[in-house]
């Protein structure tokens, strides 16, 4: 759906990511090593890398290589080597430069967000994690990563997974960050700015972190709710799948997003925007995009339905319960939206690529679940809604996987059903 950015020769293992932002000149300093895969044998090694961050050298396997970045290759960094299929490489990197995000296209403002106090962070759907380092920027191809962030105090830097160390040494606040199961490009997260840590304790075994603005204790009051939004998903979709999980109250930027283990929430000022973007119902979606978006991940953005529809919809039941209304009544409220969003953008599966994330994958495969428990019943629904995230734990999976697994699993043949709500350019009559 996005052929922009990613390489199918390229399959990227592990990412160790050493960066310095030196806010008063805008200035990143990347120093990366890519463990990778060679997927097929080819004649050069190929990673997105926005040609703004200038490449000063490449070292593959420990020998220094040549390589073609910027210019005639744009985006692309290319590192003209042989390679064998299933070889492994390790290529590191170092570069330097002033980043900004995505210029241009249906990922326009995507990438690296930078605010007026020069505090850095990164919204990056549906590709833009290739603004602030070398990456094969596709939705398929899941790495670990390990971090180390360099800024000067009292500034900090925050990334996916659990804090390793954090200390200051000559007036610079160093942090290192693990990420223990692979993410995709698009779910990582990297903050650099004015953060002060607050601590939510543990649910089930988890800890919570909240990492947000000095002086913004309504925000950070807001944003508590995740500890109880933790317990009322793990009821319905069981334990946390991953070792930790914090939320990154940005300044001045809008996003919101399930980046894995480290939810990002912009516009924490609290204007209109910001008073939803730190609203219980947000938390709890980006909670829920943990099992369904995170732990098993779409094969590519034809199936974003896949990870909105589930997160819409536990949403929705939510919003049921806190405004003591039936589902049935608030799904209905969805209708009207979802056939006018079909036509608008198209059924899920074949929304129109110039609007990332427009509302047809959230509304009608919301409606589609609802439909699929009337028709299941609620034990067997909740059974298998609980599994699904499992079966491809850490790894990607697509709209005919889960319809032949549900159907399965079910004994009942549901891929007509699936079909008819994933396909249809009207909305399907419900039950």
């Amino acid at each position: 759906m996005y052929p922009q950015t990613g390489n199918d020769v390229v399959d990227a293992l592990h990412y160790s990511l050493d960066l310095t932002w030196r806010p008063a000149t805008r200035t990143l300093i990347g120093r990366e090593v890519v463990t990778l895969r060679a997927a097929r044998a080819a004649d050069a090694l190929t990673l997105d890398l926005a040609a703004h961050l200038r490449v000063r050298s490449v070292r593959l396997d420990g020998r220094r290589v040549a390589f073609r970045h910027g210019g005639a290759q744009g985006d692309a960094l290319v590192v003209p080597v042989s390679v064998r299929a299933d070889s492994l490489h390790r290529l590191k990197i170092s570069y330097r430069g002033r980043p900004h995000n995505v210029r241009s296209g249906p990922a326009a403002g995507a990438g690296i967000q930078i605010n007026r106090r020069g505090e850095l962070q990164t919204c990056q759907p549906p590709f833009g994690a290739y603004t602030w380092y070398a990456v094969n920027d596709a939705i398929s191809d899941k790495a670990y990563y390990d971090f180390r962030l360099r800024v000067r105090a009292p500034w900090t830097g925050v990334a996916n997974g659990q804090l390793r160390g954090r200390r200051v040494v000559d007036g610079t606040t160093h942090t290192r960050w693990h990420l223990d199961q692979p993410a995709s490009p698009y779910l990582v997260v990297l903050g650099f700015g004015d953060y002060r840590r607050v601590t939510l304790g543990n649910v089930g075994g988890t800890p919570l972190t909240l990492w947000v603005p000095p002086g913004r204790a309504r925000v950070a009051a807001r944003l508590s709710y995740l500890a109880p939004a933790m317990r009322w998903v793990e009821r319905r979709l069981g334990p946390y799948p991953f070792d930790s999980l914090g939320i990154l109250s940005t300044r001045g930027t809008g996003c919101g997003m399930e980046t894995q283990t480290m939810i990002t929430l912009g516009a924490s000022n609290l204007a209109p925007q910001a008073e939803y973007l730190t609203s219980k119902e947000v938390v709890l979606h980006e909670l829920v995009h943990q099992w369904y978006g995170d732990l098993t991940t779409p094969r590519d953005w034809h199936d974003l339905w896949m990870s909105e529809g589930m997160a819409y919809y536990l949403q929705l039941a939510f919003r049921a319960r806190q405004d003591h209304r039936s589902l049935d009544d608030v799904i209905a409220d969805q209708v009207p939206s979802a056939r006018a969003s079909r036509r608008e953008y198209g059924p899920p599966v074949d929304s129109d690529p110039e609007y990332y994330a427009s509302i047809n994958n959230y509304d009608g495969p919301a409606i589609m679940w609802h439909q699929l428990r009337k028709r299941l019943g609620d034990r067997e629904f909740w059974r298998l809604v609980r599994r699904w995230p499992h079966v491809h734990a850490i790894h990607n999976a697509d709209r005919d996987q889960l319809a032949s697994w549900f159907s399965r699993r079910s004994g009942q043949d549901l891929r007509r059903f699936f079909h008819r709500w994933l396909y249809s350019p009207k909305l399907p009559p419900l039950h």
